[in-house]
């Protein structure tokens, strides 16, 4: 991000962004295995509240999950990505879209469990 830009738009190169995750994330990661996927997680924030930022603010949290894993339907108020994890939370602020929080996800349970 050298030249003050994120994937070639100025929006976005202020903001800040943590990511957080496990050790069975990274095991997960290297090999698929349920073994391995067991309890992995990952937790990531997103804040444009900065000096020149984009204003939004973001927050996700993803789990690896034996139901998306075998492409089972979700009903809890997760949703599946990248085929084997459910994004428990998706949460955000877009002053774009007015005031007040956005919700796309709000699984129940929304912890990452033991």
């Amino acid at each position: 991000m050298l030249d003050g830009k994120l994937w070639g738009d100025a929006t976005y190169a202020n903001d800040h962004l943590v990511m957080k995750w496990n050790a069975a994330w990274d095991s997960c990661n290297a090999d698929r295995s349920p073994e391995n996927c067991a309890g992995a997680w990952t937790d990531n924030e997103w804040s444009g509240k900065v000096a020149g930022g984009s204003g939004q603010t973001w927050h996700y949290k993803i789990v690896w999950s034996a139901t998306c894993d075998a492409g089972e339907a979700l009903t809890d108020g997760g949703y599946c990505v990248w085929g084997s994890y459910e994004v428990l939370m998706d949460q955000g602020r877009d002053p774009t879209f007015g005031p007040g929080d956005i919700w796309f996800a709000h699984a129940n349970p929304a912890g990452y469990g033991n």
